[in-house]
């Protein structure tokens, strides 16, 4: 009998350590401490912690990110924040309103968007007229392919001028789901201002790999 014991104890020793290990496998990084937490600007800012979901990135230089409203995820450049100020979820998570910005104080190019979340909207077509009306230009929106079935991606860019980049894409489903994205990338004033390009092609196609990310998640009760 006492050998029966001791086994049972010493099993339950061994789920409890495996339990904890997995716990502490899973914690996510608002859960962890600073000097747990990679080098990043990303993990620096409190508020953007609570939107990271790994301190393991998905890809490099990218960690996977949850809205407030657990709508979307995608994957977060680790040198990008979220803003507190601009940020707004309504309390039926029906909108989200997210403002991100790269931190970077090395790099003479500001990097800024917004992302609107809207749990039903009327057409993409709908959209796209809407913010080329607000961009008061004729925008030509480019279906981009992405990995997501029933999802769909369209992007339009223009530039005010050489020193102005701008980015407007629509993710949407046939659910009635949207985030609308309005990306700026603008020189900062400086003495190499005539020699600055406010997004490289480089920049653009991380910029549109991190779209092409994003994944509508449908509620529950659809």
């Amino acid at each position: 009998m006492k050998k029966y014991i001791v086994m049972f104890v010493c099993i339950l020793i061994i789920a409890g350590g495996c339990d904890m290990r997995i716990q502490e496998e899973n914690r996510k990084p608002s859960e962890m401490k600073l000097d747990e937490l990679p080098e990043a600007p990303a993990f620096k800012d409190n508020f953007t912690r609570g939107f990271l979901q790994s301190a393991e990135p998905i890809r490099e230089g990218y960690y996977p990110f949850l809205s407030e409203s657990e709508s979307f995820t995608m994957d977060f450049p680790e040198e990008m924040k979220v803003e507190y100020r601009s940020h707004f979820a309504s309390s039926d998570n029906e909108r989200e309103t997210i403002e991100i910005r790269n931190v970077e104080k090395n790099r003479n190019v500001h990097v800024h968007f917004f992302m609107q979340y809207y749990r039903s909207m009327g057409t993409a077509e709908d959209s796209m007229r809407m913010m080329s009306a607000s961009a008061d230009k004729d925008l030509n929106f480019k279906k981009i392919e992405t990995t997501y079935e029933n999802q769909y991606l369209d992007v339009a860019e223009f530039q005010y001028d050489e020193n102005n980049h701008t980015i407007l894409a629509i993710v949407w489903n046939e659910a009635g789901q949207q985030i609308q994205i309005s990306l700026m990338a603008r020189c900062l004033d400086s003495e190499e201002m005539d020699r600055c390009e406010p997004l490289t092609k480089e920049d653009r196609e991380k910029t549109m790999e991190q779209f092409k990310s994003i994944e509508l998640i449908l509620p529950e009760n659809d």
